[in-house]
């Protein structure tokens, strides 16, 4: 993983693409739209443990500048997840086949699912969604939480509120740390996608989903 110079090192203009320090845009102050592209390689191997990518992830919010102006701490977040609510024990254990069976597989088979497509403006077929939602969960689990996109936590975090699950129930509780740290997650994501981000550029061209920018905004999804 970089170091958090290196990744400063990676800083482009979001309108052109160069080097900050020969960007020919103007009108705009400089480094106010700045995304930092990043190489696979740059990240933890994908067969690393969830805790490492997690690490990784810390790295790329807390030297974002736009979480720095929101005083966000995700060193902090993850210790009280991983710590006092045992989300990394959920996230290599049961967790998984929880979210799957009982929430994510009937939500995307469901008519509240197909009723958001028209909403996203048709932007994806219904099989594509279900791509982003399938893939939003691979990588929470694994720890990618840097492929998490905006739009892939909303269907996970709709798909707990769309269930008639029991939120205060025990035998509910790994659904609910991992729905509530999808929820921050989301809210940290957003936080950056108001400005220009980190870019994840997948070697070999449209992988698809992988290669869209890490921290890159989608859409607005209310």
């Amino acid at each position: 993983m970089l170091t958090e110079a290196e990744i400063k090192g990676r800083a482009t203009c979001f309108g052109c693409g160069q080097q900050l320090l020969s960007c020919p845009c103007s009108g705009k102050q400089h480094g106010e739209d700045v995304q930092f592209y990043m190489q696979t390689q740059d990240l933890p191997p994908r067969d690393t443990s969830p805790k490492d990518h997690v690490d990784a992830w810390v790295t790329l919010v807390e030297s974002h500048p736009r979480t720095r102006i929101a005083t966000i701490e995700a060193k902090q977040f993850v210790a009280d997840f991983f710590v006092q609510r045992q989300l990394l024990q959920i996230m290599v254990t049961s967790g998984r086949g929880k979210v799957v069976d009982q929430l994510w597989t009937p939500y995307k088979a469901s008519s509240k699912f197909r009723d958001l497509k028209p909403k996203l403006n048709d932007i994806w077929t219904l099989d594509q969604m279900k791509n982003i939602g399938d893939e939003t969960i691979d990588s929470f689990f694994a720890g990618r939480w840097y492929e998490m996109t905006v739009l892939g936590c909303a269907f996970f975090v709709n798909a707990f509120g769309a269930s008639d699950l029991d939120p205060h129930s025990v035998e509910n509780r790994e659904l609910k740390v991992v729905a509530d740290a999808v929820q921050v997650i989301s809210a940290i994501t957003g936080v950056i996608s108001s400005k220009p981000g980190y870019t994840l550029i997948a070697p070999g061209g449209n992988e698809y989903m992988k290669q869209l920018a890490v921290f890159q905004p989608l859409i607005d999804f209310k």
